[in-house]
């Protein structure tokens, strides 16, 4: 199997009347864009509807991850959220990429809405981290999404938790999905234990940076279930990524070493070529998969 690369460096080439010319180019990246160590990928790899567009035709799902590894150097698995994996799916994750690629990992939910982070949640979270240790150093980050309806009334549930979560050695990131925990205290909170406070679009959610941790973890989520097709862009969400870019450039921003940022198809439609506009913005090169297509007999 062939691929060509489409590399936007390189806007003479034989395909760049495929590129997508990308509104606000021409604005230079704030240094504090370009300074960071950046992990740009989508949320999830596996879907059906990118067979043929991302990934080629006859390209087997189990060689999907080494197939997407090749574009981007990051991913979020989200179907951890469902449940634990078994470690030999693990290995193979950490087999399929190359070193340089990191894995963000959704913490599951019978954890953070069954058990609500409850004391009983405390040892199937630590099993469910040792699950993760065949990724070695390609784990970058453990996402903690909580429940729309877990409010500040379970403050002292929530701190006990993240004080037996090992944020010494291990990065997490905690996404709050309810106003109440917008406040000084909810930053002081994640800064004293190294905890970032995941940065994300969701509905009710002010779309700003609460810097608690020397990285970012930045999510593009979309309204849920907004596009039926996840096979082309459907909206140019350039704005929406300046925004975040904006945001990492107010003087009160402190510079991070590392960001995570992820996109998921309902952000746009698409989430690779989200991607891939977030790497231009941020001075990254880029490249797309060339698919063959079938010729028609008839």
């Amino acid at each position: 199997m062939s691929i060509a690369y489409l590399r936007r460096a390189n806007f003479g080439n034989a395909f760049a009347s495929n590129l997508v010319t990308i509104a606000g180019m021409n604005k230079s990246p704030h240094p504090k864009t370009t300074s960071a160590n950046w992990h740009i990928g989508t949320v999830g790899f596996g879907y059906d509807q990118w067979q043929g567009v991302f990934y080629p035709p006859a390209l087997k799902p189990s060689r999907y991850l080494s197939h997407y590894a090749q574009f981007y150097t990051a991913v979020e698995i989200d179907s951890t959220f469902y449940g634990t994996p078994p470690p030999d799916r693990v290995q193979r994750w950490a087999q399929a990429v190359p070193d340089h690629f990191r894995f963000a990992v959704k913490t599951p939910r019978f954890i953070t809405h069954d058990l609500r982070l409850q004391t009983t949640a405390v040892a199937d979270m630590h099993t469910f981290l040792q699950a993760l240790a065949p990724l070695g150093q390609k784990l970058g980050t453990v996402l903690i999404q909580l429940p729309p309806d877990f409010t500040t009334a379970e403050s002292t549930e929530l701190t006990t938790f993240l004080d037996t979560l090992p944020s010494q050695t291990t990065r997490f990131a905690l996404e709050f999905r309810h106003l109440s925990w917008e406040t000084r205290a909810t930053a002081d909170l994640l800064r004293a234990r190294h905890i970032c406070w995941a940065a994300a679009d969701y509905v009710i959610m002010p779309k700003k940076i609460h810097p608690t941790a020397d990285f970012l973890y930045l999510r593009l989520l979309g309204k849920h279930g907004r596009y039926q097709s996840k096979d082309h862009e459907r909206r140019d969400p350039t704005a929406d990524l300046q925004h975040w870019l904006d945001e990492l450039g107010k003087e009160y921003m402190p510079p991070f070493s590392d960001i995570f940022a992820f996109a998921n198809n309902d952000f746009a439609g698409y989430s690779p070529r989200t991607a891939n506009r977030l790497k231009e913005l941020v001075g990254q090169p880029t490249a797309v998969p060339q698919i063959p297509r079938q010729v028609s007999l008839f």
